[in-house]
């Protein structure tokens, strides 16, 4: 089965004294322990590192499929309340192709 959410975390690191990154503002170690809080819950919740969300001067910047909510500026303090978020969605499992009825 396919999560039924995705929370995809912006990892994306850029260089230079002036150049804001997700990566240089700890989104990193935020998707270590999201993921670790969504185990120990064992919610139906898939952890997603992703390349740049175009959010770099707003970071650390997460996405939340399928919804399509974006959390800007995310700490250490907003994580439970992105966690309890998700755990209040209703359940959108999609079902695998072996999952599925033989066609008619």
């Amino acid at each position: 089965m396919t999560a039924s959410v995705t929370l995809m975390v912006c990892v994306n690191r850029r260089f230079g004294p002036t150049t804001p990154s997700c990566a240089g503002r700890g989104s990193e170690r935020l998707a270590d322990q999201l993921t670790a809080m969504i185990a120990e819950r064992a919610l139906d919740v898939r952890i997603e590192r992703s390349a740049c969300q175009g959010r770099c001067a707003f970071g650390p910047a997460m996405r939340r499929l399928p919804q399509l909510e974006i959390f800007l500026q995310v700490t250490d303090a907003d994580l439970a309340n992105i966690v309890d978020s998700c755990a209040a969605l209703p359940s959108q499992k999609v079902a695998e192709n072996d999952d599925l009825p033989p066609p008619i």
